[in-house]
């Protein structure tokens, strides 16, 4: 099977890798070249362009920054789409509005071909071991002809509903994890200000099972060292992804006002020029 991959980021890459790793025969495109050679030297083919890549793939993997991305690449003028014979299956597996996906869904079942939204769960860390909880969002049938790609790069897959639904549930759960790190952030103010040792607060809370995070433990070393070079998810993405979050609750008439706060703090980072940063720069509040 002919697996085309775009987007090749700091989880794409990974990701694209264990698609290779497992077998399948890898097409890649990135709009940044450079960031195809790692993938060719293990035996992957380059795309001049997402409409080559589209020709010659049964599955189009797409992991972008933003909607406006998935759009270009799949919908452009030199989008995938145009390329794909009917039949082909697209999975997105960004972190986009569930309206945005929705209607690249129905743009692509125009054409004869079929869509998931798969947006994942997990760190690089579990990207590069193939150990990703996968939500996805579509037909059944057509997950089945997909789940041997999928597998290879997740542990867990969860069949969520239709369209869009998968992507809903993903900026529901980002919203939880970017939580835990502010209101670390607000934790570690306030018994430093008390005069407690941030290290001993902090080896406290990841001995205490019933408030231990693994999202917050994953950057236990960089909160500890208040060092936020190199990330494993941006503050610039948590601004991203809060945004979708809210817009997507607003639509449903709910205003999540935890979420909004939260949102505000990730935007001060951002004013900071911090936007480059691991998330876990939220904890740096004085």
């Amino acid at each position: 099977m002919n697996v085309g991959f775009i987007g090749l980021g700091l989880m794409g890459q990974p990701m694209a890798t264990n698609v290779l790793k497992a077998g399948f025969s890898l097409i890649v495109y990135n709009r940044t070249p450079e960031k195809v050679k790692a993938l060719v030297a293990l035996g992957a083919r380059p795309a001049g362009s997402p409409m080559a890549l589209g020709e010659d793939s049964e599955i189009v993997i797409t992991m972008v920054s933003d909607h406006e991305a998935l759009w270009e690449v799949i919908l452009g003028p030199q989008g995938a789409l145009i390329g794909a014979k009917p039949g082909t299956i697209f999975i997105d597996m960004s972190t986009v509005p569930p309206d945005v996906s929705c209607s690249v869904a129905s743009e692509v079942s125009k054409a004869g071909c079929h869509m998931l939204d798969a947006p994942v769960m997990g760190s690089v860390g579990a990207a590069v071991k193939g150990e990703l909880t996968i939500l996805v969002g579509g037909d059944q049938a057509v997950l089945q002809k997909a789940e041997p790609v999928l597998r290879t790069m997740g542990k867990a897959l969860y069949h969520v509903g239709g369209n869009g639904g998968a992507c809903f549930l993903k900026l529901a759960l980002n919203a939880i994890g970017l939580t835990q790190i502010e209101i670390l952030g607000e934790t570690l103010l306030l018994t430093e200000r008390a005069g407690l040792k941030r290290d001993q607060v902090l080896e406290i809370l990841s001995a205490i099972g019933l408030i231990r995070s693994p999202f917050v433990e994953t950057r236990l070393e960089k909160i500890r060292k208040q060092e936020y070079l190199p990330p494993t998810f941006t503050v610039r993405n948590a601004v991203k992804d809060l945004t979708y979050g809210l817009k997507a609750a607003e639509k449903t008439g709910l205003k999540l006002e935890t979420a909004k706060s939260v949102l505000d703090r990730y935007r001060s980072l951002m004013a900071e020029g911090k936007g480059q940063h691991d998330v876990a720069a939220a904890t740096s509040l004085g």
